[in-house]
């Protein structure tokens, strides 16, 4: 599944996405109080010693000033590896 949606939630929401369920960066950043930039630091290091393609978990969304940022959109399987490691 190739994740490469321009997604917006309220934070802390699990979001379904096809029949599977996701959570942004941006929301385990606000969930774990830390910063984005640190969380994707940790989901790319995550992914790649799970030997997973970063791109098949990357996508867009637009900041306040209408600008495309990054993210990543992980399943919950990845979302409660990443945050057990916290």
């Amino acid at each position: 599944m190739n994740i490469q949606t321009i997604h917006q939630t309220q934070a802390g929401e699990l979001v379904p996405i096809g029949d599977n369920l996701t959570m942004s960066s941006r929301e385990i950043a606000e969930l774990t109080a830390k910063r984005h930039g640190d969380v994707m630091r940790d989901i790319r290091q995550m992914l790649e010693a799970l030997g997973e393609d970063q791109r098949r978990f990357a996508s867009m969304y637009k900041d306040s000033y209408g600008r495309d940022q990054s993210q990543y959109e992980l399943n919950k399987e990845l979302t409660l590896t990443l945050l057990l490691g916290y």
